[in-house]
C-alpha cells in the first residue's frame, strides 16, 4: 500500500474516533473531588528529552503528554505518587514521539476519560501505536478547537491551538491551552513554532498567563519575542534533556528571556518542577537546586 494511501486510512480512521469521542463526551459527567484537595497544582515532569505535564485540580487529573516511549514507567510511578487513579483528560500536543510515546503506557496502565489530539497524522510506529491504544482502549476523542474550554475541578482550560489550516511542519499542529484557577493561569503550547504562534496571536483569544511553558524545549524557533511579550509571563519552564543533541535551551532563547526579566526553570537543571496555585499566589518547587 502507498504512502499516500496509509496516511489517508488513518486520517479517516482519527476523523471516526473524533466523532465517537463527540458523542460520548457529550453525555459525560462533570469531574468530581474524589481526594479532598484544593487549588491548583502542575507539575512539569522531568522526562529528559520530552514533555509531560501532570495538571492536578481538585482531585481530577490531566496529563498533557509522556515524553519518550521509554518514560511512561517513570510518568506512571509518578502519578501513582501524586494519588493519580484515572485521567480525566489525556492531551497527546502532537504525533512526534517526545510527546506521544510515553503516552501508550500511560493508557494502559491508567483510565482515562476524554484525550484530546490534533487531527493530523503522522507515518511512525510510535505514531501508529499510539492510535492503536486509544482504539483498543475505546477511549473517547475530541479535536482541539480554539475558543473551546473544559472543566478540570474548579480550574478551565481553554484551546488556543492549533488553528484550523494546513502547516509545513507538525510541531505547528500542537494543542495549545490556557489553564485558569481564580487569578492565575499558565500557557502550554507543546512544541509551536513560529508559524503557530502567530496564529494564536491574530486570533485575539486572551494569551497572557502568570506562568509560561517555552515551547520546543526552548529552541530558538520556538517561542518568539511577540508571542513573549502577549503572554507576558511573571515565570517561564523550560523541559529538556541534559546533553541532548539539540542543543536545548537555545541561547537565543536564555537570552530572550533574561532580557525581559522572565526567572526560568529548566527541567535538566531543577528536575521535575511543581508549581501550586491557591487562586491569587503562586509558589514553585523544585526537585533539585540549581547547579
Amino acid at each position: 500500500m502507498s504512502r499516500h494511501k496509509i496516511r489517508k486510512r488513518r486520517l479517516t480512521f482519527i476523523l471516526f474516533l473524533f466523532i465517537l469521542g463527540a458523542c460520548i463526551c457529550y453525555y459525560s459527567s462533570r469531574p468530581v473531588n474524589i481526594y479532598g484537595t484544593t487549588g491548583l497544582k502542575v507539575h512539569f515532569i522531568d522526562v529528559g528529552q520530552g514533555d509531560s505535564i501532570l495538571v492536578e485540580s481538585d482531585g481530577a487529573f490531566m496529563l498533557i503528554d509522556g515524553g519518550e516511549r521509554d518514560q511512561a514507567g517513570i510518568v506512571a510511578e509518578y502519578l501513582r505518587s501524586q494519588g493519580v487513579r484515572s485521567l480525566t483528560y489525556l492531551i497527546g500536543t502532537h504525533p512526534h514521539s517526545d510527546h506521544i510515546g510515553g503516552l501508550i503506557g500511560i493508557m494502559e496502565q491508567f483510565s482515562a476519560g476524554t484525550v484530546i489530539i490534533p487531527p493530523v497524522v503522522h507515518t511512525t510506529k510510535t505514531y501508529e501505536d499510539f492510535i492503536d491504544t486509544i482504539a483498543d482502549r475505546k477511549l473517547a476523542v475530541v479535536k482541539p478547537v480554539p475558543g473551546d474550554s473544559y472543566s478540570l475541578g474548579r480550574s478551565i482550560f481553554t484551546i488556543i491551538g492549533p488553528a484550523d489550516r494546513e502547516y509545513g511542519e507538525l510541531n505547528n499542529y500542537s494543542v495549545g491551552i490556557r489553564l485558569a484557577f481564580g487569578s492565575t493561569s499558565f500557557l502550554m503550547c507543546g512544541d509551536t513554532e513560529a508559524e503557530g504562534e502567530d496564529d494564536m496571536l491574530k486570533s485575539g483569544m486572551k494569551l497572557s498567563a502568570d506562568v509560561l511553558k517555552i515551547s520546543h524545549h526552548g529552541s530558538a524557533t520556538g517561542t518568539g519575542e511577540a508571542f513573549l511579550k502577549a503572554v507576558s509571563p511573571r515565570y517561564a519552564i523550560i523541559s529538556c534533556g541534559q546533553n541532548n543533541p539539540y542543543h536545548h535551551p537555545a541561547r537565543s532563547t536564555l537570552d530572550l528571556l533574561e532580557q525581559l526579566k522572565i526567572p526560568c526553570y529548566v527541567t535538566m537543571n531543577r528536575g521535575t518542577i511543581t508549581i501550586s496555585s491557591d487562586g491569587q499566589n503562586i509558589n514553585i518547587k523544585t526537585e533539585k537546586e540549581p547547579n
